[in-house]
């Protein structure tokens, strides 16, 4: 049994666990013609109902449903008339010009948990003629921050794990006030007034560390009128960090936090903490150097990218350099966690010797969770002419042919995983193999285009990426237009489909696993905290992927208690994948574990209740018809607490069969 309550610690960017929601209402769009499946019907839920997602206000106290549908007569029979009401307006000559009919329902409805909550549903399905569905998130919401000034404009995002949003890139003025380079947004989009670094250049990279504390890098040489050389480390509150100084020579592109707190920084640089280093080097979590990390010679060019692995190798690449840590490469490789080169990654065969004529510019990776690495950058196709590409590599640098190559006609430069496998690029591009996409789309988990994402008219470069914790989209760039309407350098979209996640223990009670699906953010550098009052966290480990979902093994869960569970894991998203936010789910456990499991010693644990005694003796036969004076007298049984008692048999697999019998003293 486990009880986990989503509402214990309620703001803005925890997440629903839908398993407890128990909703009021239920959907059921019954179409007998229109093969509508109502359990694949994805939806979306907000907690805040003055915005259902981009729909526009419901009213708090009504039960009302407005349908707007564009339906032909064949399939407007098919919907079931209780599921409309006066509210529906329908056309069946107003056709989309993709061929396509459009459905939207939004519905306002309350669940009755321990803390009584509004819930905003909503679905929004685009249907063809025949009746197949698809979701639709292409809505640019009410989340409108209008950043100005500059001309890069919104590069870097980093999601807190309170749901705030970092922005970091070339601009001016965020919300009608100045802001340099840097500001944080509150989760609605308005400017959060007590944040303002000012650094005095543009910024590339951040990275929110698990203390809240927040590493930003770029192109600056002083924030608050400090000197600060292209990294520096902010305080939660945006205050400079005073101990944090290790200064760089040259430009800083990304920073990465390790799980061990230790600080990954490449770019275009030549010395690091006052120590020559070409390109790529690690800090200790003081900004100190860590002198265990040895790239060697580091990179003859740029590097634009770093991806971290689960085992603590990084994958390298950027501006087609030919060595890395003393060894040929084609702008791309990888290195062990000691720094050294990897030599049994070889993605040579992919790309090819690189130079001016060949030239192929890896601008992003990101690691899946099951170490597959993907990767999007820019080619040269003839001249001063690019196209951009995006490609899966397997965990050994071959090319993965499951995984269907995409091109665009100019280049990918920010790019986001989902955790159901989705990946969302943005670039400066019209064309997606072949397909309309508006310097913006979205590809399905094998690799092909999904044709339920498009967001329409983007005016300019879309420059980074950066999935929230419910799902939604944020862009950045130096675009005036998102998704159609007006947005400056950042907007959001809306992005239709359930997050969904639950935390499970294992029947011996040795094992936690985090289960996450669906359009929220893939993580990774996962981890587990416990707290029995839900303040004070005790650290358990550094989770493995499994299955779906994020598993800590090794523990001895606490039974028939409360306690709260943290887990936490790193987003990346951003420019050149440069940036990094902190998602954090927290859930209340209360687990009972099942009444019979053997463990890996070979015991037979048992587990009993129903009675307020705390003291038992156990008492064993393989014989039920033996009087009770008979039976084996084994020990006294643990009390757990709550009426639960437990008593383990070392000798239970030595028997066919045995009978166990608790008498309380």
């Amino acid at each position: 049994m486990l009880a986990t309550n989503p509402f214990l610690l309620p703001g803005p960017g925890r997440i629903l666990i839908r398993a407890l929601c128990r909703l009021q209402a239920r959907f059921a769009l019954r179409a007998a013609r229109s093969r509508l499946d109502a359990s694949d019907i994805p939806c979306g839920i907000s907690r805040n109902p003055a915005r259902p997602i981009g729909f526009g206000p419901l009213s708090h106290r009504d039960w009302r449903s407005a349908v707007r549908a564009r339906l032909p007569t064949t399939l407007r029979s098919c919907l079931r008339a209780e599921h409309l009401t006066e509210s529906v307006v329908t056309d069946a000559d107003q056709s989309q010009a993709d061929g396509k009919n459009e459905l939207i329902i939004t519905t306002l409805s309350y669940s009755k948990l321990r803390i009584p909550i509004l819930l905003n549903i909503m679905m929004a399905l685009a249907l063809w003629a025949d009746g197949t569905v698809t979701a639709i998130a292409q809505n640019a919401d009410s989340f409108d921050p209008n950043a100005v000034g500059g001309i890069e404009g919104v590069i870097a995002m980093a999601v807190q794990s309170d749901g705030n949003i970092i922005i970091g890139g070339d601009f001016t003025n965020v919300g009608g006030m100045a802001r340099s380079n840097l500001a944080r947004l509150k989760i609605n989009g308005t400017l959060d007034t007590s944040f303002d670094p000012e650094p005095n250049g543009a910024i590339y990279g951040l990275a929110v560390q698990a203390d809240g504390m927040i590493l930003v890098s770029g192109f600056f040489t002083a924030l608050s009128g400090v000197t600060r050389n292209r990294i520096a480390r902010l305080n939660s509150d945006g205050t400079l960090d005073a101990s944090f100084n290790p200064g760089v020579t040259g430009d800083v592109y990304g920073v990465l936090v390790q799980g061990d707190g230790k600080i990954i920084v490449w770019g275009e640089f030549s010395q690091l903490a006052g120590q020559p280093l070409n390109r790529i080097g690690r800090l200790n979590s003081n900004g100190t150097l860590d002198t265990s990390f040895d790239p060697g010679s580091g990179a003859n060019d740029s590097i634009f990218t770093v991806a971290l692995q689960a085992d603590g190798k990084m994958v390298v690449s950027g501006y087609h350099f030919s060595n890395l840590a003393g060894h040929a490469c084609n702008g791309i490789g990888r290195l062990n966690a000691d720094g050294s080169f990897d030599t049994s990654f070889n993605a040579d065969s992919v790309f090819g010797v690189q130079n001016d004529s060949n030239l192929n510019v890896v601008y992003n990776l990101l690691v899946q969770p099951d170490q597959r690495i993907l990767l999007a950058g820019a080619a040269r196709a003839w001249g001063s002419i690019f196209y951009g590409y995006l490609l899966r590599l397997k965990a050994d640098g071959s090319l993965d042919s499951s995984f269907q190559r995409q091109s665009t006609d100019d280049l990918i430069s920010a790019m986001a995983l989902q955790s159901d496998g989705k990946v969302l690029i943005g670039g400066r591009f019209a064309m997606l193999s072949g397909q309309s996409r508006s310097n913006i789309a979205r590809i399905n988990a094998n690799g092909s285009p999904d044709n339920s994402f498009n967001p329409g008219a983007t005016d300019h470069h879309v420059q980074g990426l950066s999935v929230q914790a419910d799902g939604n989209i944020l862009v950045g760039g130096n675009f005036t237009t998102l998704a159609g309407q007006p947005r400056n350098y950042i907007g959001r979209l809306t992005n239709m489909g359930m997050v969904q996640q639950s935390f499970a223990v294992n029947a011996k009670g040795t094992a936690l696993t985090w289960q996450r699906s669906g359009p929220g953010p893939e993580l990774q550098q996962v981890t587990f905290e416990q707290s029995n009052d839900g303040s004070n966290y005790t650290f358990l480990g550094n989770c493995k992927y499994s299955r779906g979902g994020w598993q800590l093994a090794g523990l001895s869960v606490p039974a028939v208690q409360t306690f709260y569970l943290r887990a936490r894991g790193q987003a990346v998203g951003g420019y050149f994948s440069a940036s990094s936010g902190l998602i954090e789910q927290i859930a209340q456990i209360y687990w009972v574990p099942p009444p019979a499991v053997f463990l890996d010693n070979g015991a037979l644990r048992y587990t009993f209740s129903g009675t307020s005694n705390t003291s038992f003796s156990v008492f064993a036969t393989t014989n039920l018809n033996l009087v009770s004076s008979n039976w084996i007298l084994l020990g006294p049984a643990a009390y757990l607490g709550n009426g639960y008692c437990q008593y383990a048999d070392l000798a239970a697999t030595n028997f066919p069969q045995r009978f166990y019998r608790g008498v309380g003293q």
